[in-house]
């Protein structure tokens, strides 16, 4: 991943082992991301340095799937049983817990979760997947 200084148009080289769907923290300090070789949620200073792994519950296909706030990570994970879940990751405790199941798998590849700074509102999306044939006949 790469950052760009809007005001000079510097760009300068973030990660070193790739990277996706990033999002700092609000404090600035930390850059937390997912990468495409793998599963699981990144951090890292965000002025570089070392890249750590903060979790591995975030799965292939559902890269884009999590929010950061003040406290910690929303995160989807898909493979829990019996429903795909929303898992909270808690920053102090490092440990996940589950906070929602969802009725449904979410799309993959699209990012869908979205959480308040605060931490107490989390916004994701879930679609009906069907699909339908419409004949139309003497269309103009």
């Amino acid at each position: 991943m790469w950052r760009r200084e809007l005001a000079t148009g510097r760009e300068v080289q973030i990660t070193h082992h790739g990277g996706f769907a990033a999002f700092e923290s609000y404090d600035a300090k930390t850059l937390y991301f997912s990468r495409f070789d793998g599963g699981g949620i990144w951090s890292m200073p965000v002025g570089g340095g070392e890249e750590k792994q903060v979790t591995v519950a975030l799965h292939r296909g559902y890269w884009g799937h999590f929010a950061v706030t003040d406290a910690g990570i929303y995160l989807l994970d898909s493979d829990a049983v019996p429903k795909p879940t929303i898992m909270f990751y808690n920053f102090q405790m490092k440990w996940l817990t589950p906070v929602l199941q969802l009725e449904d798998i979410p799309h993959s590849w699209s990012a869908n979760l979205a959480a308040s700074r605060d931490g107490r509102t989390v916004l994701f999306a879930q679609a009906t997947r069907h699909s339908s044939i419409t004949m139309v006949e003497n269309f103009q």
